[in-house]
């Protein structure tokens, strides 16, 4: 005998919170246009700043991960150099 499963239905938060991500992602999306259209040529030289910096931080992270044999990437990482309150507090808030 197979067993049917009830499909999932949609609650009422989560159509709210799902209503908030639609916004929110929508003005990260829709606002970097603004700011680009009224930088002109300078525009390009803050994305090739933004891909650097994001590039330096990936090097980091890379750097990181060869130090330590555990998973739990950055908590591992500032529980290890910080201590357990400090991996405490990188845990819970991100």
């Amino acid at each position: 005998m197979v067993k049917k499963t009830v499909p999932k239905k949609l609650t009422f938060m989560s159509i709210y919170f799902l209503g908030i991500n639609g916004i929110i992602g929508s003005g990260a999306f829709l606002l970097p246009q603004s700011i680009y259209k009224d930088m002109d040529l300078l525009s390009v030289v803050v994305l090739l700043s933004v891909a650097l910096t994001v590039e330096l931080i990936a090097l980091c992270y890379a750097d990181l991960t060869s130090r330590f044999t555990g998973s739990g990437a950055a908590w591992l990482y500032s529980y290890n150099a910080f201590g357990r309150c400090a991996g405490y507090e990188l845990g819970v808030f991100t």
